[in-house]
């Protein structure tokens, strides 16, 4: 039971780093992905590879949590790579609402993110 409510936090941020790297559809099919690998990896492929080692136990306890992290990791770092990057929070100029450094959309109404507008005197306006 604790191990399904972690993987069901683990898909819930895989999808939130996915939405706010630019997308509701790459978010989903990321998220598909690590349940989907996770249920694979778990239990179909140990069903078809028998090992007598010791250590199946383990690998087969870690495999598909390491399959978790790298869909994770691919979620925050490898979906909106080309977009705009804010470097820190940010103010959505559409909607105003405040958005994590990593979002390259706004979280609330989707706008992507752009470098904010100079002033006259050179600094950027907030």
């Amino acid at each position: 039971m604790v191990e399904l409510a972690l993987l069901a936090m683990a898909v819930v941020t895989v999808v939130a780093f996915g939405r706010a790297r630019g997308g509701s559809v790459a978010a989903a099919v990321t998220g598909l992905a690590a349940a989907g690998g996770y249920f694979i990896l778990r239990y179909a492929l140990p069903g078809l590879v028998q090992s007598a080692s010791s250590d199946s136990d383990v690998v087969r306890f870690l495999l598909p949590w390491g399959w978790v992290v790298a869909t994770m990791l691919f979620a925050r770092f490898g979906l909106g790579r080309k977009r705009d990057k804010p470097g820190q929070q940010w103010v959505c100029p559409n909607c105003n609402s405040l958005n994590r450094e990593y979002a390259v959309v706004c979280e609330t109404c989707d706008q992507p993110y752009s470098e904010p507008a100079e002033r006259g005197d050179g600094r950027s306006q907030s």
